[in-house]
């Protein structure tokens, strides 16, 4: 009987022990975890654009699913004769989806009318899937509309704003942002990344020395956000809408003389 008491208080003890020292070895790894300082380093270099970038946007309007994708599409092959014109290679223009849903609220509709996307054509199309009934939804004058955004990539500055002007009126899409980049950007973020990191360290090296501390080894690193920004953003909106078409306002033919590439690093250092 005695033997049995024994064992299980000397069971029981090992457990007790763990359960007291358990709150201390967490306090320990929340102290340890603490011990560090993160900063954040940032590099910028101001580059010559070489190219513009054009965000269009198809839209067309019908009561029939199938007549609205058509004209959608007759819209971006004419977009696309338009653009050879001023010197825009096929390979320069590049078209997202087709989607397309109810102009009115969606509540209103059944089930079988929500909206639809296509893949665009040239990209081993997926055939839209119709809805059972018929796609004509003249009941209560509801109608359907297809959006197609493009993306157009110009290297002459000098038939810019002829281009956006010839866009504009000739109705085929309007003209939502155009901005200025170089393209070798992601060659110059590489370098910049680099002086980044070294900006963090060097930060963090001042932030200590102040408090008499060192800084130990980086424990975690991670790139925030960077890119390319332009001294003005430009825009442009349908005949709909108050706002007039800024391009027009602005002179876009005129392109930036630098523009701003930068690269972020945020580093965590273990503090010793």
């Amino acid at each position: 009987m005695n033997l049995q008491l024994s064992s299980r208080l000397f069971l029981l003890f090992p457990l007790c022990l763990g359960l007291l020292l358990s709150p201390l070895t967490n306090q320990g790894n929340a102290q340890d975890l603490s011990r560090y300082i993160d900063v954040t380093g940032t590099a910028e270099v101001k580059v010559a654009p070489d190219e513009a970038v054009l965000a269009l946007l198809i839209e067309t309007t019908n009561k029939n699913i199938r007549e609205a994708i058509k004209e959608n599409e007759q819209k971006l092959k004419k977009l696309t004769v338009l653009l050879e014109k001023y010197g825009i290679d096929p390979k320069q223009i590049q078209t997202g989806l087709i989607q397309v849903a109810p102009v009115c609220e969606q509540s209103a509709y059944p089930k079988a009318y929500a909206p639809l996307v296509v893949q665009p054509n040239g990209q081993q199309a997926v055939p839209i899937q119709l809805p059972a009934q018929p796609a004509d939804a003249t009941e209560n004058g509801k109608e359907y509309k297809t959006t197609k955004s493009v993306t157009v990539r110009c290297k002459e500055f000098a038939k810019l704003e002829e281009l956006l002007t010839a866009v504009y009126e000739s109705g085929f899409a309007t003209v939502q942002t155009v901005g200025y980049q170089n393209t070798a950007q992601k060659r110059i973020q590489e370098g910049l990344r680099i002086k980044a990191i070294l900006a963090a360290k060097e930060k963090a090296g001042a932030l200590t020395a102040a408090l008499e501390q060192k800084v130990g080894k980086a424990i975690r690193i991670e790139e925030s956000s960077g890119g390319y920004t332009t001294p003005a953003s430009y825009g442009a909106y349908p005949a709909a809408y108050s706002a007039p078409p800024v391009y027009v306002v602005g002179g876009l033919g005129q392109a930036p003389e630098q523009i701003t590439v930068s690269a972020s690093v945020t580093v965590w250092f273990e503090l010793p």
